[in-house]
């Protein structure tokens, strides 16, 4: 076995954990997304409350704490709908192409790469509004998980794998 093979196994280890991880957050994501239209806004503030008090108590002008009580608290019906049907697509999609790719299906992988595409793309015009740190995190993590399917879908396409 040369070492080019156990660099082959290796990559196409690490598509499969990143697609998973995909799919896992999507699983989280529609979770995330149906809890929303049953969570009223008074719970959504009095859970802000208690997950940032111990926080705010060590450090009161702590920014991420403030920012998720102004959040809560800004919250409304129509922005909880928004927020629940925008988590609850985005894991939807994630897992229809997470069963695609881990199936080996030929349709799931340029699906993948023009989804991801446009949440890099959508992640890149809010990093440009918010310059948070945590977008440029999961743009980074999305655009590994690109070449990874890009590498995986060539692979498939030379070895005329079809279904």
């Amino acid at each position: 076995m040369t070492a080019g093979a156990g660099g082959q196994r290796a990559l196409h280890r690490l598509f499969l954990v990143t697609v998973w991880i995909k799919g896992i957050v999507g699983l989280l994501q529609v979770l995330g997304g149906a809890l929303l239209l049953v969570v009223s806004q008074g719970r959504l503030i009095a859970l802000a409350v208690m997950l940032t008090r111990p926080e705010l108590a060590e450090d009161p002008g702590d920014k991420i704490a403030l920012f998720l009580r102004h959040s809560a608290e800004q919250f409304g019906h129509g922005t909880q709908a928004f927020a629940s049907l925008y988590l609850a697509s985005h894991g939807i999609i994630k897992i229809l192409l997470v069963v695609g790719l881990l199936r080996r299906k030929m349709w799931s992988y340029p699906a993948s790469l023009w989804v991801l595409g446009a949440f890099i793309a959508y992640q890149c015009y809010r990093y440009a509004q918010t310059h948070s740190i945590w977008l440029v995190l999961l743009t980074a993590l999305d655009v590994v998980v690109v070449l990874l399917v890009w590498r995986e879908y060539r692979l498939r396409k030379a070895i005329g794998f079809t279904h």
